[in-house]
């Protein structure tokens, strides 16, 4: 009797044993996704190129509904080549004198990790956690004066400086550079819908906090009429500290898991 029930015991064992085993094996441990939020501004706004953020993130199960979370993300906005319209002062000679400014912004880059905890059901699940981060963004602004002769047509930049009236040979009066390393830490909370096997989407929103250390250079120009000299100012470091809520929902991806 006791052989019988210790055989039993080890068969049920055995089984419980072997079908964890199946269903650990067939687990996707493997996430990854696109922001989709770009490409719906991309198509109720041509112009909306100009200002984006984008992400692509990677998740891996560790155990236990933990996973380990990686990501790639670029921001830019409309300044990243920007011209304002020109002010023309008509001194009486044959040339006007012109004198507009101008930004550009290198698009921010943004890398983070992070933990991630998942639950819910088959179809519908929830997932909250802390990611980390590391971003760098540079942007300079830069103050111009040129001559144009009074026969030729001004042409004036629109919003997104896309026209031609920015000459290489304009004297620089005053420029300045503000080059921005950033640590990053957000917690987050967000769900997801498995509408097949392997495809759903997933929805986030979350809070940022970031440390910003800048280094900010002044450059004072000094022109005549044909030369143009730029003088550097020692630059100042700061620190900064900046919260951004990100809006309700900061991200919708679709994602893929394998």
């Amino acid at each position: 009797k006791n052989i019988i029930i210790s055989s039993f015991l080890i068969i049920l064992f055995t089984s419980s044993v072997m079908t964890q085993s199946k269903k650990d094996s067939s687990l996707c441990k493997n996430e990854i996704g696109i922001n989709l939020i770009p490409a719906f501004k991309l198509l109720s706004s041509p112009h909306s190129i100009n200002s984006y953020k984008n992400n692509i993130q990677y998740k891996r199960y560790l155990k236990k509904n933990f996973y380990l979370r990686l990501g790639f993300s670029i921001i830019s906005d409309k300044f990243r080549n920007y011209y304002s319209s020109p002010v023309i002062m008509d001194d009486g000679q044959s040339m006007l004198s012109v004198s507009y400014y101008g930004y550009k912004t290198k698009p921010e880059t943004v890398y983070n990790l992070g933990l991630e905890y998942k639950w819910g059901m088959r179809r519908l699940k929830y997932f909250a956690g802390i990611d980390f981060g590391y971003s760098y963004s540079e942007q300079s602004y830069t103050e111009y004066f040129g001559k144009r002769d009074k026969g030729i047509a001004i042409k004036t930049y629109n919003e997104y400086g896309e026209s031609g009236f920015h000459q290489n040979n304009d004297s620089i009066v005053y420029s300045n550079t503000n080059i921005k390393n950033s640590v990053l830490f957000s917690p987050f909370f967000g769900m997801q819908f498995h509408f097949t096997k392997h495809w759903f989407f997933s929805m986030q929103t979350g809070v940022q906090a970031k440390y910003i250390f800048g280094k900010y250079t002044n450059i004072i120009g000094q022109y005549t009429n044909t030369v143009n000299r730029t003088y550097p100012i020692n630059p100042v470091n700061y620190i900064q500290f900046d919260f951004d809520g990100s809006g309700f929902i900061n991200n919708f991806s679709l994602c893929y898991k394998f």
